[in-house]
């Protein structure tokens, strides 16, 4: 774990300072590195942290998540021009927290947490006029409809005995699914 993580950070702080000193775009081969550099990041993690502390793996792809969002927002402040730069930056910090809710819960509540951060995003993306954003989240909404669509008991209940029509976690998601696409 250290020294993934070192090596980790020694790219992501490379990209980071670039961002900060220079105000000309990078090119492509630099966002390709800062790309690969998140992905061998959080596939090496998932491969030594999840099969003996599953728990810990949402939190950690969140932390991670959260670090890119900081350093979007550190980004934006001290260098404004280098937008598709503090575009990578925002939308790997999307993807991590949308992984981090998928790994972190199941069923009808992954389908929730979902929508609640489509919605959110809907409304940042409006907010900070970045067209990526909400474009990402409608597709999220998307995939939270096919989530919902293929989880056991979203169809159909069995066994019927047990069934509650108004009060039920199913009830509660089929809401703010139909909420959020409105």
């Amino acid at each position: 774990l250290f020294f993934i993580t070192l090596f980790w950070g020694l790219f992501f702080a490379i990209d980071f300072l670039r961002q900060l000193r220079t105000r000309r775009q990078p090119k492509v081969l630099h966002h390709f590195v800062a790309a690969a550099n998140s992905v061998i990041l959080f596939g090496t993690l998932h491969g030594i942290i999840d099969p003996q502390h599953h728990d810990w793996m949402g939190a950690t792809t969140a932390l991670i998540g959260g670090i890119y969002t900081a350093t979007f927002l550190l980004v934006g402040k001290q260098s404004p021009e280098s937008s598709f730069a503090k575009a990578r930056f925002l939308i790997t910090s999307i993807v991590l927290f949308v992984v981090a809710a998928g790994i972190q819960f199941s069923g009808f509540t992954t389908v929730i947490v979902w929508c609640l951060q489509a919605a959110s995003l809907i409304w940042w993306g409006f907010r900070w006029r970045i067209r990526p954003v909400w474009i990402l989240s409608l597709g999220l909404v998307a995939i939270a409809v096919l989530k919902l669509l293929i989880t056991k008991g979203a169809l159909a209940f069995d066994p019927l005995q047990e069934f509650t029509l108004l009060v039920s976690l199913r009830t509660l998601t089929i809401a703010v699914v139909t909420i959020t696409l409105g």
